[in-house]
C-alpha cells in the first residue's frame, strides 16, 4: 500500500547511481590523502640525518594510510549526499558527513594497518621507518586534525562551488522567464494591433471618406490626414511587436 501511494519514491531508489558519482567523492578523497602524505613526507625529510629511510616501503606505507582514510571518508561524504537526494545536501550535512567520514577512516585503517598488518603480517608502518614509537592513540590524532583540516578546505570550496552553480541556473532560468513573457507580451500587443485594424471600420471610414469628398472636401481632407497616421502608427506597432515577437 506505502509503495503504491509513493510510485516515485520507490523509482528514486531502483534508479541506478552514476559511477562518476562515486568516482568524484571516493576519487577526490584518495587524492587529497595522497597530497597530505606527500606533504607529510616532505615535512619529516629534513628532520632525519639518515635520509635512505625515506625507501619505497616507507613512502607506500604513508601513501597507503592516508588513501585509505580518505577513501572512507569520501565514501561517507558520498553516501550523504546521495542519502539527500533530490535535494541539495547543505553546508551542514557536508561538515556533518566529513567529521563522521574522519572519525571512521582514522579509527579503521589505523586499527587494521597497526594490529593486522604491522603486527600480524610484519608490514612496517611510516613511523617504524623514522625510527618513531609507533602509538595508536597519537596517529590517529595526527591524522584526524590533518584530514579534517585539509577535508574542510575541499568541502568548503565544493559548497561555495556548488552555490555558485545553483546562483549562475537560477539566473538563467529566470532569464528565459523573462525572455518568455516577453515575447507573450509582444504577442499580445500584436493580437491587439491587428483586431483595433477592424477590416469592416476600415472599409466604412473610407466608404465615408468618399461620401465627403462629394459633399464637404475640406472635412474629407482633414478625415484622410486621420486615417493615415492612424494606419501608419498602427503599422509601425505591428512590424515592431512581430519583430519583438
Amino acid at each position: 500500500m506505502a509503495n503504491e501511494a509513493f510510485p516515485e519514491s520507490r523509482a528514486a531508489v531502483r534508479e541506478p547511481v552514476d559511477p562518476r558519482f562515486w568516482a568524484k567523492w571516493v576519487g577526490g578523497a584518495v587524492s587529497m590523502g595522497i597530497v597530505i602524505a606527500l606533504l607529510d613526507l616532505a615535512h619529516y625529510f629534513p628532520l632525519v640525518s639518515a635520509h635512505d629511510v625515506f625507501g619505497s616501503g616507507a613512502i607506500l606505507s604513508s601513501l597507503l594510510l592516508w588513501g585509505g582514510e580518505g577513501a572512507v571518508a569520501g565514501l561517507t561524504l558520498g553516501i550523504a549526499e546521495h542519502w539527500a537526494k533530490p535535494r541539495d545536501i547543505g553546508a551542514w550535512r557536508l561538515a556533518a558527513a566529513l567529521l563522521i567520514g574522519v572519525i571512521l577512516g582514522v579509527l579503521v585503517c589505523h586499527t587494521f594497518s597497526i594490529y593486522v598488518l604491522r603486527d600480524q603480517f610484519g608490514i612496517r608502518q611510516f613511523r617504524d621507518y623514522l625510527g618513531q614509537p609507533v602509538v595508536w592513540a597519537g596517529g590517529v590524532l595526527y591524522h584526524g586534525w590533518l584530514l579534517l583540516f585539509f577535508g574542510g578546505l575541499a568541502v568548503a570550496a565544493y559548497a561555495s562551488l556548488r552555490r555558485r552553480t545553483r546562483m549562475v541556473a537560477a539566473l538563467h532560468n529566470a532569464q528565459l522567464v523573462r525572455e518568455s513573457m516577453r515575447s507573450r507580451l509582444a504577442q499580445a500587443n500584436l493580437a491587439d494591433m491587428r483586431e483595433r485594424i477592424d477590416p469592416d471600420a476600415l472599409f466604412d471610414k473610407l466608404f465615408r471618406l468618399e461620401q465627403l469628398y462629394e459633399t464637404d472636401p475640406e472635412r474629407a481632407d482633414h478625415l484622410l490626414d486621420e486615417l493615415i497616421v492612424f494606419l501608419r502608427n498602427a503599422l509601425a506597432g505591428i512590424r515592431a511587436s512581430a519583430i519583438a515577437t
